[in-house]
């Protein structure tokens, strides 16, 4: 057995301890001052690991980050040509008069009149006559389902 040198030996304590009804404690705080700097020590570390990971998630997309609909999210509709582009060298004033040139030749093989004051069509009075004899003729008469006069 390893003789004990003074030092190693617990101090007696002191009269004023005693007195007061207690001992002083053996314990050093040089241990407990360790333990909490190295504590703080890695409490730092973990936060700033942590800190760089959730930046790291944070910029990556999610599935729940998409907005719900029931409506696929695909780009199926190009945006629209500008004009005058290179596709379409046709400035907007020219392009509404083809369109009208081309609904007023539509309507004169279908038989309608043009107005020549607005530019409208005009129904053809055989289509107004067969629309009005369908809507004021008699309701057919469906059979019941039930027996004997009602």
């Amino acid at each position: 057995m390893p003789h004990r040198q003074e030092h190693d030996l617990p101090r007696p304590p002191s009269p004023d301890a005693i007195a007061r009804g207690y001992e002083l404690s053996d314990a050093g705080t040089r241990g407990l001052f360790l333990f909490v700097i190295y504590f703080i020590l890695t409490a730092v570390v973990l936060h700033v690991l942590l800190w760089f990971l959730l930046k790291h998630y944070i910029s990556l997309p999610r599935a729940v980050d998409i907005p719900k609909s029931s409506v696929p999210s695909i780009d199926r509709f190009t945006g629209p040509n500008l004009q005058p582009s290179i596709e379409d060298n046709r400035l907007p004033q020219q392009d509404m008069r083809r369109l009208r040139e081309t609904e007023a030749a539509l309507f004169s093989r279908m038989g309608w009149k043009m107005d020549p004051h607005t530019g409208n069509p005009t129904i053809p009075q055989d289509i107004v006559d067969q629309l009005s004899r369908r809507s004021t003729a008699p309701p057919a008469t469906r059979p019941t389902t039930r027996g004997g006069s009602q």
